[in-house]
């Protein structure tokens, strides 16, 4: 085709593995939302009012939590250093910052990973991403659900994000194992004329 990719209402480390194997050259979505689509939503009329409960996006896990489950994961021993936010460019105050600032640690972690993806050339991106991105993911997620956490529904959501994350990286591992990519998305073109090897367009 000749033209560059994205793909719309695609985030998580879905999303940054279709860049990561040339599959699209950018991907598009919401500040935290609009990051999957189903096309069962358009037969449900929207509702007013209510808006969604306050969340944030744990990078290592690929994962969003409520304030809550947050909680539990941080009052245990080793939850806290682990998956609260030790990044003081992003949160300062470390987990508080985490969570009462979530839209802006999403977005400066978001930013990382395609940051990170795009230092590396093309044809090493997909190493890069199982072994980089996504294998430390699946260590955290293990590690996670030998926390001892008393909430069951917290422990089974943890579970439930190591087992996606395992899964994809079979997936992905045995594509990369299998299949040559013999063409790949071309690169997006910005402003001025410089090209980007890969983007995320908040929509």
């Amino acid at each position: 085709m000749e033209r560059p990719l994205v793909a719309d209402m695609a985030g998580g480390f879905a999303a940054l593995g279709a860049a990561a194997f040339g599959a699209v050259a950018g991907i598009s979505h919401g500040v935290g939302q609009k990051e999957s689509f189903k096309a069962s939503d358009w037969r449900t009329p929207p509702s007013g009012g209510g808006g969604a409960s306050a969340r944030a996006y744990v990078h290592e896990l690929d994962r969003y939590f409520k304030e809550d489950q947050l909680k539990a994961i941080f009052d245990t021993k080793g939850g806290r250093s682990r998956f609260g936010c030790n990044d003081t460019n992003c949160c300062l105050h470390g987990s508080e910052d985490m969570i009462e600032s979530s839209h802006a640690h999403f977005l400066t972690q978001r930013h990382q990973q395609l940051q990170d993806l795009s230092s590396v050339p093309e044809l090493r991106r997909a190493d890069h991403f199982l072994l980089r991105q996504l294998d430390p993911a699946i260590r955290s997620a293990r590690h996670a659900v030998r926390l001892k956490i008393g909430d069951g529904k917290v422990l089974e959501a943890l579970e439930g994000a190591k087992v996606r994350l395992v899964r994809l990286r079979d997936a992905l591992a045995d594509l990369h194992e299998t299949t040559k990519c013999e063409t790949r998305s071309h690169a997006l073109n910005f402003r001025g004329g410089a090209k980007g090897l890969s983007a995320v367009i908040w929509h």
